[in-house]
């Protein structure tokens, strides 16, 4: 009721300033037997509520999308798998299923898994991970010798596990739609062995080892995936 057109740039710079993640934007409409309808005037035209909503979603989006690509692509995220997608978009490549879930910021991510399998008879999925405990192994390895070797020829051991809506997995962004990530499972986890995995090992590298570290690992996750192997990729906060 009454919003100037500087009131309303006053909104716009306060959502470019913040970078809110999440926003519930709607155009004001008077509500019966409220305080507003009893003392204000609805005195803005709805065509200008509408160009002001839209303006503000619009830049609500960019600002979630520019921040998301810069913040959590090329993350390691811990993700509580919400379940498969009732959309199944594979592009071609058997084997693979798409699942939704939440991050540990609780933002909303696609997740591909490969090496997929469903039981007939159950219905639960189960797929080839590689082994968190070869991960940290490995992790250890490179820290101490602070050194790269070629990982992308690496044999690395992998387990047959279900996932079920419930688990958590540790999940690579690799890329950002809006507010919506997506990106690839590399293994399941638990809560407490992703917090030791994550304050133990990822944060005793030092950033430029741990960068050539992600760099021969996201090598060795395209040398394996084309292959349904079950790929690994790493990189820290």
């Amino acid at each position: 009721c009454g919003e100037t057109e500087e009131e309303h740039a006053d909104t716009m710079s306060l959502l470019e300033y913040v970078q809110y993640e999440q926003a519930f934007l709607f155009a004001y409409s008077m509500r019966d037997k409220t305080h507003a309808s009893r003392t204000m005037q609805d005195n803005v035209p709805a065509a200008v509520k509408q160009r002001r909503l839209q303006e503000l979603i619009d830049v609500f989006r960019e600002r979630v999308h520019a921040k998301n690509e810069r913040v959590e692509t090329g993350r390691l995220r811990l993700v509580l798998v919400e379940g498969p997608t009732k959309k199944q978009n594979l592009h071609g490549q058997p084997g693979t299923m798409v699942f939704h879930g939440r991050t540990d910021q609780n933002k909303r991510i696609l997740f591909s898994v490969s090496d997929v399998k469903t039981d007939n008879e159950t219905g639960l999925v189960s797929t080839s991970t590689w082994n968190e405990t070869h991960i940290r192994k490995l992790l250890e390895e490179q820290r101490q010798l602070q050194q790269l070797g070629d990982l992308s020829v690496l044999e690395t051991p992998a387990s047959e596990t279900t996932l079920v809506p419930g688990d958590y997995a540790v999940v690579l962004v690799t890329e950002a739609k809006g507010h919506t990530l997506r990106g690839k499972m590399l293994w399941k986890t638990t809560l407490s062995s992703f917090a030791n995995f994550e304050s133990r090992h990822l944060k005793q590298l030092d950033p430029g080892m741990l960068n050539l570290f992600k760099d021969g690992l996201l090598k060795a996750w395209d040398a394996k995936f084309d292959d349904v192997t079950t790929p690994l990729a790493v990189v820290g906060d």
